[in-house]
């Protein structure tokens, strides 16, 4: 039994869009996941984070975090974005409220040498130990750890 050509063009473009997607799968960054801490002058703060290197450019990274208040709830929910400079990690967040209310600041990190080449590498070594740097919104600052637990696709 044959196939009509039509058929056999749509089979084989099927073919090569599902080869397509499994390969592009293969090739997606993996998205780590963790928690923080961090310090406002005397006050404590923590949540949890997950982040991802960019696809296409191994000196950019996005993700998003939330701030947990004591009982576990969910107090702030915002992204983050990084970019490898010159001299370091810097990068930019925002949170809202569930009220509506929006925050916003920039933040940088310590990490320096080999381990921190690219972002993936810096997110990597989140999974053997704690990296940190510090924030700032407006008049408020302090600085923040991050601890990775998983990262998968």
């Amino acid at each position: 039994m044959f196939l009509p050509a039509s058929t056999l063009r749509d089979v084989r473009i099927a073919l090569l869009v599902c080869a397509s997607c499994w390969v592009m799968a293969q090739q997606a960054k993996p998205v780590y996941r963790g928690e923080w801490k961090g310090t406002a002058g005397p006050a404590f703060m923590h949540g949890r984070w997950a982040g991802q290197a960019d696809e296409r450019d191994a000196n950019l990274a996005l993700g998003s975090w939330t701030l947990q208040g004591n009982g576990g709830e969910t107090v702030l929910e915002g992204t983050w974005s990084a970019r490898k400079l010159a001299r370091g990690w810097r990068g930019t967040w925002t949170a809202r409220t569930s009220a509506g209310r929006s925050f916003s600041g920039s933040w940088t990190a310590d990490a320096t040498g080999p381990a921190a080449k690219t972002f993936a590498d810096l997110l990597q070594s989140a999974l053997q130990g704690e990296v940190g740097g510090a924030w700032r919104s407006g008049r408020a600052f302090g600085g923040w750890q991050i601890r990775a637990f998983t990262a998968g696709k």
